[in-house]
């Protein structure tokens, strides 16, 4: 008389041997592909974080090498024209906004005069992004990147550089790669469990 007992269905000890292989089969595969899957996430998170500091780097060393003359003369307008050369030359960093301070902190100019006037000072909800040591901060939740650099000038500083960039693109790849692991993982599991049972059966022919 077969056992109708729902606990002891239960127990995976009383489960058919062609069912628990590929159980354990999926299992296996499963906890491997979550092991890769966060490697090679975390792997990618970094590598996209180094080329992110490398680019703003660049942007940032060329564009204070072009300012600080500018800047402490309080050369407005050749602050703007270094701005606007900047566009062209660092499209790849996909920068929002530029703003150009000088020692007391007012903007000298930006790369959006309408949101940031020159002869004002910043707004401190912008401000509050920056922080004063930290040449990138990133904000995953805002897909933005916030780049500071201080313009010294014989052992002072005479103003500062605040940009804005948009990381969506990263980001976005970083979700595609994630999805494309987890839909290849899935299909390897699957495809895995589905032989193991085929597996089971065969061989478990002769016993019965």
């Amino acid at each position: 008389m077969s056992d109708t007992n729902p606990v002891s269905r239960l127990n995976p000890m009383t489960w058919p041997l062609s069912f628990k292989v590929p159980l354990l089969v999926a299992v296996l595969m499963f906890t491997v592909s979550a092991i890769i899957t966060n490697r090679v996430l975390a792997r990618l998170e970094e590598n996209q974080e180094q080329h992110l500091q490398q680019l703003a780097s660049a942007y940032l060393d060329g564009l204070s090498a072009s300012l600080i003359p500018s800047v402490f003369r309080g050369d407005v307008w050749e602050v703007f024209d270094t701005l606007d050369r900047s566009r062209e030359r660092y499209r790849g960093l996909n920068v929002r906004w530029t703003i150009v301070t000088n020692a007391e902190g007012k903007i000298l100019a930006a790369s959006d005069p309408a949101k940031f006037p020159s002869d004002t000072v910043a707004e401190k909800e912008v401000l509050a992004h920056f922080t004063d040591g930290r040449e990138v901060i990133l904000n995953e939740d805002k897909a933005t990147a916030f780049l500071l650099r201080p313009l010294p000038y014989q052992d002072r500083e005479i103003g500062k550089i605040y940009a804005e960039a948009d990381i969506g693109a990263l980001l976005q790849e970083r979700s595609d790669v994630l999805r494309t692991l987890l839909l290849t993982n899935l299909l390897l599991t699957l495809v895995l469990a589905i032989i193991g049972y085929l597996a089971v059966l065969r061989m478990m022919r002769p016993v019965r």
